[in-house]
């Protein structure tokens, strides 16, 4: 038997099911929903960040992509919004396209910070 307590897609039970397996699902309270999905969003952005062919890395990101959209909508959120807060902290700190890294950083009140 696999791992119990893992988030699937709706159509798994069904294609389980198609391909002669046996699976037993339950219905997640709202907050247990969003728990999961919070826990799947690190399982999946790992994913991403070990994905070694393109076609892996384009599977994860719409994998993450369908999370944050679930997500966003759970806690009453657009898409919309989660665009709006991007721009906001790019419009503050600015983006990626720099290809920085940080290998040493003081706090302007003169302590070493972590990462």
């Amino acid at each position: 038997m696999g791992a119990m307590g893992k988030l699937i897609r709706d159509g798994v039970p069904a294609a389980v099911q198609a391909n002669g397996g046996h699976i037993v699902t339950r219905a997640l309270s709202p907050a247990q929903f969003t728990e999961a999905l919070q826990a799947q969003l690190v399982e999946e952005a790992h994913e991403a960040a070990v994905a070694r062919t393109e076609e892996q890395l384009l599977e994860e990101l719409g994998d993450l992509y369908e999370l944050i959209s679930t997500l966003a909508r759970m806690r009453g959120f657009s898409l919309t919004d989660v665009e709006r807060a991007a721009d906001s902290k790019r419009s503050n700190y600015g983006g990626f396209s720099l290809r920085l890294e940080s290998v040493e950083y003081v706090a302007g009140d003169g302590r070493p910070s972590g990462r």
